[in-house]
């Protein structure tokens, strides 16, 4: 027997032991879509690996469902409808590879591969969060303690608590209108991949029974990012920072619930042209550099500035994210924090240039002596002109064709401290902007829009 069928062999078992323990549920049959998915596997030539994965996840599955006591609870039954849901998926693409030509399958092998690799992650969402369905059963036996994760009148970064007890979560306190628990999370009514990174760290949007979203940031056995993005967002509160929940830590399991942002990254509504007056662009860059100011008065370093880690919601208000790369300033000195800020500082002029410019971080240019297009550097492409005194040469032209003198004499502001800001500090006299400086210089140009 091949590596392939014991994993189906074992699959087949799990499916039989979960199909009864949640037989009674007024939800599809565990252990019946399974089965199903499995009798056309046996028939795949294809895609043999992922069936081994399959039978490891079944396993999990199977021990998790030998702990529910009471799975007709809400708090236990809701996170095993999102599992069936997700299983009806993985059923629906396995009865695709069947269907079609032999070379209509070869074609579409890649794009059924892409959805299959999917839904296994959704899969693997499931598979962390049904422990935290247990939370129904574990608050009848332990206090449900709240421990609190900082707010805006913190003077630092709030210390990560030393991990807790497997067998119980942690679930920080907020405002009262932000209030949300372990259990509102697990009873998610949909799951689906949001992103992931190269480093393997998945992040994934949950919308919640009463509608709400929110984004599940797990670390996949990566304690130390976790506690290292713990110990620098935990101590912020900001409008225009992205907003931590709630988190999980325990069982190898670890989780960071923040605030939904969903109508994509300012990059993202640069290149749809987006953001379509000149005051509504500048007003955003002045949001997230106060937010980013923020952070560095907390001594925190975000280490990946760019247009890419701002977000905007439905109404174009800013919230800076992307944490992952952030580092506390251990020394605490003012000369080293201003030091180390200072990438932040020069990462949100090439931001400046982008809204300016509305081009990307790396241009594509013409050049003579190599006879063919090369890629550029923004900076390098856009200081030039802006030095020149020749701003109209390089500006965007979507949000006004010609811009009024008052606006124009506001976007030369910006200009300029866009480029002090990616500028050497050897090429200024004295030291380079800080971000209290360029907030500063977006308000007196935004102010001048708006008179």
């Amino acid at each position: 027997m091949g590596a392939a069928d014991a994993a189906l062999d074992t699959v087949a078992t799990a499916a039989h032991l979960a199909g009864t323990a949640v037989s009674h549920l007024s939800m599809a049959n565990v252990g019946g879509i399974i089965s199903m998915i499995l009798k056309l596997a046996q028939k795949a030539r294809r895609n043999k690996k992922e069936c081994v994965q399959l039978a490891g996840d079944v396993r999990m599955i199977q021990d998790l469902l030998s702990y529910l006591q009471c799975p007709e609870e809400k708090a236990t039954r809701e996170p095993l409808e999102g599992l069936v849901a997700t299983l009806k998926d993985a059923l629906e693409l396995v009865k695709s590879y069947e269907s079609g030509t032999m070379v209509g399958r070869v074609i579409t092998a890649n794009q059924q591969a892409s959805k299959l690799a999917d839904i296994q992650k959704r899969i693997n969402f499931y598979l962390r969060i049904l422990p935290l369905a247990l939370i129904s059963q574990i608050a009848k036996t332990i206090p449900r303690d709240r421990i609190p994760i900082g707010n805006a009148a913190s003077q630092g970064p709030a210390s990560v608590p030393p991990p807790p007890p497997t067998s119980r979560p942690v679930v920080p306190a907020k405002a009262a209108k932000d209030e949300i628990t372990w259990a509102e999370v697990a009873a998610a009514s949909t799951v689906t991949v949001d992103s992931t990174s190269p480093g393997g760290t998945v992040v994934y949007k949950a919308t919640l029974r009463d509608g709400r979203n929110v984004a599940i940031k797990s670390f996949d056995g990566d304690e130390a990012a976790f506690r290292a993005e713990l110990a620098v967002v935990s101590g912020l509160r900001h409008p225009h920072i992205v907003r931590l929940l709630c988190w999980w830590e325990g069982d190898g399991t670890r989780l960071l619930v923040y605030e939904y942002v969903g109508d994509g990254t300012l990059r993202d509504h640069l290149r749809r042209g987006d953001c379509a007056s000149w005051s509504a662009r500048t007003e955003v860059l002045l949001a997230a550099a106060r937010a980013i100011e923020h952070v560095h008065c907390h001594a925190i370093v975000l280490g990946n500035v760019g247009s890419s880690n701002i977000l905007l919601d439905a109404t174009r208000k800013p919230r800076v994210s992307g944490f992952g790369a952030s580092v506390v300033d251990a020394v605490g000195s003012r000369t080293g924090r201003l030091e180390s800020a200072a990438g932040d500082v020069r990462g949100f002029g090439v931001v400046m240039l982008e809204v300016l410019t509305g081009r990307e971080p790396v241009v594509r240019v013409w050049k003579a002596e190599k006879k063919g297009e090369v890629d550029v550097a923004l900076a390098s492409f856009a200081l030039p002109s802006i030095e020149a005194g020749k701003l109209g040469d390089v500006l965007d032209r979507r949000p006004a064709a010609k811009p009024t003198p008052r606006q124009l004499k506001a976007l030369k502001l910006v200009a300029d401290m866009a480029a002090r800001c990616v500028s050497p500090p050897s090429s200024q006299p004295g030291k380079g902007p800080t971000m209290s400086d360029v907030v500063a210089r977006l308000k007196e140009a935004y102010d001048l829009m708006q008179r």
